[in-house]
């Protein structure tokens, strides 16, 4: 015969977790440590002021274009060369960038009276004959530029204008 021997019971774990000395960390939660030093106050990013229906006004007869950024002439000068070169670009219909090459048309524009455009001729070739063409016909589309000074049509009979794709 066999001795009665009896099962030997386990005990059973704790249910529940042990718990770990307090520790300042909780998961998922962001730590902020003080600096030394003055705390810094954030920076406020402050509105840009709207402009109002005169000064709109005004600065698109400035020669101001409604978009992103505004470029205005700061003289009588700049602002005609402005008005040359928005003229021609608008007249300008532009051949591709594979057709016109990386070279820049320039051609010579040659004011009458009033701002009429007397002659077009090209300066320095682009080394595309399509892009030089196209320059010129832009030329010769524009016929007269109005808002043109009297001082700048005698300052300037002649003026050179640069043609290159964007």
């Amino acid at each position: 015969m066999k001795p009665d021997v009896k099962p030997v019971v386990k005990p059973e774990p704790d249910q529940t977790p042990a718990k770990s000395p307090s520790s300042p960390f909780i998961k998922g939660e962001r730590v902020v440590r003080p600096t030394p030093g003055p705390r810094l106050q954030p920076v406020k990013l402050t509105r840009q002021p709207t402009l109002s229906a005169e000064e709109i006004a005004r600065m698109l007869v400035l020669g101001a274009r409604p978009g992103e950024e505004n470029v205005i002439p700061q003289d009588e000068v700049q602002r005609c060369f402005l008005l040359v070169k928005r003229a021609l670009y608008e007249a300008w219909v532009r051949p591709s960038r594979g057709d016109a090459g990386p070279r820049p048309a320039q051609i010579e524009l040659t004011f009458g009276a009033g701002g009429v455009i007397a002659r077009v001729r090209l300066v320095r070739s682009s080394g595309s004959a399509i892009l030089d063409r196209s320059a010129e016909a832009a030329g010769r589309a524009v016929g007269q530029i109005n808002g043109l000074t009297a001082r700048f049509l005698r300052d300037y009979p002649r003026v050179t204008v640069d043609f290159e794709i964007e």
